[in-house]
């Protein structure tokens, strides 16, 4: 029985001196309050699924766990909890040189972005609903970028917007203004717009750009890029 007691003092060299608490060493730093020192094994925090973290019932802020759904350190910051080294989910769709742009009198499309078009998605924050159109699938503040561009944009003047619809209602302009060029030529814009969103909101963007004011029928313009992505950034 004491061997095996001695034993773990060695292995643990388990110090209670001045509020301090060390294990691996019997002299624990003058600023620390819990100090392990070891190099032949790790710490092992809490390891809990999602659901788990989401039942503790009153967690204190900088408290730590593991949390094995989304395979990360999360920490407690009073209000939420927040991955211990945070990345920004997103979702990034581009689409090349193919298709056109509709040219009508003040009518909005839809993005001409399809799940074709995803080149990369954190699919636990984000789902693809239709064309040009996302569901988010955690409340937050989300950040929204987009651009269109042709290469070959009818001469004349015209009414150009980029707008962002929350569960189909307009909520604001990523850019929006009035071209006119001399002669057909190289057009584009972008622009960019942040806004709070609740889980399973559905976030769309839509396009207008007017045909010339002397045409009585719609126009179209080729495609160069278009290109729209999304950030939660807390």
């Amino acid at each position: 029985m004491n061997k095996i007691l001695f034993t773990l003092a060695i292995l643990l060299n388990f110090s209670l001196s001045f509020g301090q608490v060390a294990i691996g060493t019997t002299s624990p730093d003058d600023g620390s309050a819990f100090q392990i020192d070891s190099n032949v094994g790790a710490f092992v925090p809490p390891r809990m699924t999602q659901t788990e973290i989401n039942n503790i019932p009153t967690p204190l802020e900088g408290a730590i766990v593991f949390n094995t759904t989304l395979q990360s350190l999360y920490t407690f910051n009073g209000t939420e909890w927040q991955t211990f080294v945070r990345t920004l989910p997103s979702i990034l769709m581009d689409r090349g040189q193919n298709g056109v742009f509709t040219l009508a009198v003040d009518t909005y499309y839809q993005f001409p972005v399809t799940s074709s078009n995803i080149t990369y998605v954190d699919s636990d924050y984000f789902t693809y609903v239709s064309t040009g159109k996302i569901r988010v699938l955690q409340a937050g503040i989300y950040n929204i970028t987009a651009g269109i561009s042709s290469s070959n944009l009818p001469a004349g003047e015209r009414k150009y917007v980029i707008g962002v619809y929350k569960n189909n209602t307009l909520v604001g302009y990523l850019n929006r203004g009035v071209v006119d060029l001399p002669e057909a030529d190289f057009w584009g814009v972008s622009g960019a717009f942040t806004g709070s969103f609740a889980a399973n909101d559905e976030i769309d963007l839509r396009y207008v750009l007017n045909r010339d004011s002397t045409s009585s029928t719609n126009q179209t313009a080729p495609i160069r890029f278009v290109n729209l992505s999304i950030t939660k950034l807390n």
